[in-house]
């Protein structure tokens, strides 16, 4: 059995993220500063709670668990529900077009 991830559930979320880890350093941070920024519009709370709530992960397993804005993102925004994924999938939408 094949372990899943929670962006796995909404393809284009799963591409974008994917798209993520390629990307230059620089074109990374303004995504990242752009993602942040709608989940702070949809719900303040939403960081300090998941921040809270979880720790970051020590030893990295993943690639994006030695950058804590990204640690944020690909965890934090599990817990936004649909509404905010499909948000951060229009603006991910976006910024492929400019």
């Amino acid at each position: 059995m094949q372990k899943r991830r929670w962006y796995d559930i909404n393809s284009e979320l799963a591409w974008f993220f994917e798209q993520i880890q390629g990307m230059q350093n620089q074109d990374r941070v303004s995504v990242v500063q752009g993602i942040l920024t709608i989940i702070n519009k949809a719900n303040p709370a939403l960081i300090e709670d998941f921040i809270s709530n979880y720790r970051m992960d020590l030893y990295h397993h993943r690639w994006y668990d030695s950058d804590p804005y990204l640690w944020l993102i690909y965890n934090g925004l599990s817990m936004g529900g649909k509404n905010l994924t499909t948000e951060v999938v229009q603006y991910l939408k976006q910024k492929t077009q400019e």
